[in-house]
């Protein structure tokens, strides 16, 4: 009861409040326990509600973000991205610590564990792509895979992985916590329900005909300059801004030549002369310097589904070390090499493991073969592991390490050990942290796999190109460095002028790579002023000029974006108010259109089918007497008529009305919470002087 009272003493938190269900957490000390650091202003990225960020926590949290959005398979977002969402996060935790503080709300590592590795593992873990199997469902094995490989060496990156989700996890347990706290203080009152009670139960079956404002001619209303500047005070809250630049630009790209695409032909056509002879013990490491794919070769066996397209036939009918002409695929010139005849090998095996540590190799390899001679007496492998396992995950779960697909760890010894041993028997793998024991429980069907190496280089401009490129850009900012002679130019060139932005100082995502620069050069400059020199966007160059500024307030309605806008609202108004004339005297559908629709409405829900949002509309039918027409309706999408043909009632139940109004509240409370923390948060963000 304490508890709940003071909740109900924070009445800023229980405002709107509920909607981080799917809210992503950045978790680490060096984000929600800083108090021990020192910042110093300059080393400082922000501050929000006393929980300071430094530049060497930000950049470690990318490097985080960076490692979990690759291994989910999200390879193209850009570091701006990541950055914008290390700050978000950073934000909403620490805004979330900082309310959940003031109630005591903590979670316990109990908790944690039993959301990890219990029974009730949290909905966060199973849909992590990396703990499903290949029906996507969630495999606790693979789970006890990574935790029994995160402490060996070299493994930095999974303990770091690891960290993350399980962060995310307390925390959205920590919400759940929050969000039930505040619901029980909350509830919708008395008369609210008995409204939504009655608009809930009733609807009418009604004929609708409709003027949609589409088929009248813009150009037939001309807004005057009082009915836009009315309409922009009425709408003025809308236009509240944290200030922006807006930046006219040409883009020139930067093209491969007929020579840049000759060049990288003819560096295959050497690799795959050197691939014909390149001894065994350099394959590797040759095949992943020369080759510019995303996942270097690592020499596994491969089944056609795992070889790309182009290949498939080349490598399951050529010979062992037979190599493949040069072909051009997609931007990319490629070749491969046939590493192996065709063998029937299982894609996948089952394993359970046993970590044997010693004060010395021949300690560790003795201990091994004695612990093999116990298994094959008959011991249970669970029981051995858990009384002589270095590691502490396999030693928990019994040494169980669950379905290893060939490949996945990208070393030969391991796949030759594992693969080739029958289900029942054991294998040895000997690494730094000791030798483990490895028992084969069970192997997928064989298949039909081979080995093949491939050497892909996309075709990319030279540094010729790229000169050529950038010296015309830079001529045209000579030629035209005024935003008059720039306009100028374009129409007489026939380039394309394009809108960047509104850019905000923090901006780092655009529809062009690279766009801080921008962003910073915008910011410093004066309005119309034209860049000195161009901006490099990866395979683009481009130049511009500051066509608006926007400072902190209001965004002013002269303001290009915004004029648009508040004409087209004034020219709607304009639209209505002929066609409300038109049908005020109207007595049947007909005469309105050719078009009549018979629709069902409830009164709590403003949209109609065919019709979209139509809230005056569905208020109008809820005054209308049966058979009577109702015209002119000023809707959104047009000016319309309609005739009642019949009222629905369906009483619904005080309880389920006040379940459902109460489901309303938190509704509202979800969707509006954490914009209303967030907004309202004591935050320096100091991101700008940073990058």
């Amino acid at each position: 009861m304490a508890t709940l009272e003071k909740i109900r003493s924070h009445s800023k938190v229980l405002f709107a409040f509920i909607a981080i269900a799917l809210l992503s957490f950045v978790v680490g000390d060096a984000l929600t326990n800083s108090s021990n650091i020192f910042f110093g202003s300059r080393n400082q990225i922000g501050k929000v509600e006393g929980n300071e960020l430094s530049a060497e926590a930000f950049q470690k949290q990318i490097s985080v973000l960076t490692d979990v959005y690759k291994s989910s398979g999200q390879t193209q977002i850009s570091e701006g991205d990541i950055r914008d969402a290390a700050w978000n996060e950073f934000v909403q935790s620490s805004v979330l610590k900082s309310e959940t503080d003031k109630l005591g709300l903590a979670v316990t590592a109990l908790e944690l564990k039993e959301s990890t590795l219990g029974e009730n593992i949290h909905p966060i873990l199973k849909q992590i792509p990396a703990f499903q199997n290949e029906n996507r469902q969630f495999d606790r094995n693979k789970l006890l895979n990574l935790l029994a490989r995160m402490d060996n060496e070299g493994e930095e990156n999974l303990k770091n992985y690891w960290m993350f989700w399980e962060g995310q996890i307390s925390n959205s347990i920590l919400l759940e916590k929050y969000t039930a706290l505040a619901a029980n203080a909350m509830a919708a009152p008395k008369a609210e329900v008995a409204f939504l009670n009655t608009l809930n139960s009733k609807g009418a079956k009604l004929l609708i005909a409709s003027k949609p404002y589409r088929e009248l001619n813009d150009s037939l209303f001309t807004p005057s300059k009082v009915a836009l500047d009315k309409k922009y005070a009425e709408n003025k809250e809308r236009y509240k801004t944290k200030g922006y630049r807006v930046v006219k630009t040409i883009v020139f790209d930067v093209v491969p030549s007929k020579a840049d695409s000759e060049q990288i032909a003819e560096k295959v056509t050497n690799a795959a002369d050197y691939l014909k002879i390149v001894k065994d013990d350099e394959l590797q490491y040759y095949v992943s310097q020369e080759s510019d794919t995303e996942f270097p070769f690592n020499g596994a066996y491969r089944t056609a589904n795992d070889i790309e397209y182009s290949f498939r036939d080349f490598a399951f009918s050529a010979k062992k070390d037979s190599v493949s002409p040069v072909i051009l695929d997609g931007g990319y010139y490629k070749t491969a090499k046939v590493l192996s005849d065709i063998e029937l090998r299982s894609d996948s095996v089952k394993i359970n493991a046993i970590l044997v540590g010693g004060t010395s190799l021949e300690g560790a390899r003795a201990t091994t073969d004695s612990l093999i001679g116990v298994l094959k007496a008959g011991a249970d492998f669970a029981t051995v592991s858990s009384k002589h396992s270095m590691h502490p995950q396999l030693r928990q779960n019994g040494g169980d390490w669950g379905w290893i697909r060939e490949g996945q760890f990208g070393l030969d010894t391991f796949d030759n050990a594992v693969f080739k041993t029958k289900v029942g028997d054991y294998a040895k793998i000997e690494t730094n942290q000791g030798i483990y024991l490895i028992k084969v429980t069970d192997k997928t069907a064989p298949v039909k796999k081979v080995r093949l190496a491939v050497i892909s280089n996309r075709i990319v401009s030279g540094g010729q190109t790229f000169a050529a490129a950038y010296e015309k850009a830079n001529s045209f900012i000579a030629k035209n460095n005024t935003k008059e002679k720039f306009l100028n130019a374009a129409d007489a060139e026939n380039l394309i002028v394009r809108d960047l932005g509104p850019l905000t100082e923090n901006q780092s995502r655009s529809y062009i790579e690279n766009v801080r620069p921008i962003v910073r050069w915008a910011f410093n400059s004066k309005l119309n002023e034209v860049c000195k020199k161009p901006f490099d966007s990866n395979d683009k160059f481009l130049v511009c000029f500051v066509s608006e500024i926007v400072e902190e307030g209001y965004v002013p309605a002269s303001s290009e974006n915004v004029s648009s806008q508040i004409e087209s609202m004034v020219r709607q108004d304009m639209k209505a108010d002929q066609l409300m004339s038109e049908l005020a005297n109207v007595t049947d559908l007909v005469s309105v259109s050719s078009k009549i629709d018979t629709v069902s409405v409830n009164f709590s829900y403003p949209y109609i089918a065919g019709y979209g949002t139509e809230p005056a509309v569905v208020s109008s039918a809820v005054k209308a007497e049966a058979n009577s027409v109702v015209a002119p309706i000023k809707g959104e999408n047009g000016v319309y008529a309609i005739r009642v043909l019949e009222v629905q009632d369906t009483p619904v139940s005080e309880e389920m009305g006040a379940r459902k109004a109460q489901d309303d509240v938190r509704g509202f409370v979800n969707r509006m919470i954490l914009r209303s923390l967030v907004e309202n948060a004591d935050m320096v963000d100091n991101r700008s002087t940073h990058y």
